[in-house]
């Protein structure tokens, strides 16, 4: 998220896991990003109560961990990154987007 962050023009040092907050807004030239980590949320119903589904609306890129747990809150147009350790310092990362 911070390399995302820092390639829309704001501050990636800013950029910390929202785990405890669930979600973090970080400004960037073009509007704000938000980063949610939905590991602690039980079912959509609680982003629904919270507001994220608005936040979500209103942002320029949102970044979720945990996506799975957010049910049909996904819009279609979802690009989903996954990241795999190989070891040391090498990463095998996927795109797919769902048509």
């Amino acid at each position: 998220v911070k390399g995302l962050v820092d390639g829309l023009g704001g501050d990636g040092d800013a950029v910390s896991s929202p785990t405890f907050a669930i979600a973090q807004q970080y400004e960037t030239p073009g509007g704000y990003v938000l980063h949610v980590d939905a590991y602690r949320v039980e079912d959509q119903r609680e982003f629904i109560e919270m507001g994220l589904e608005d936040s979500m609306d209103d942002a320029v890129l949102v970044a979720v961990e945990w996506p799975s747990r957010m049910g049909h809150l996904l819009p279609e147009e979802t690009i989903r990154i996954a990241i795999r350790h190989l070891g040391g310092d090498r990463r095998r990362i996927s795109l797919a987007h769902d048509e």
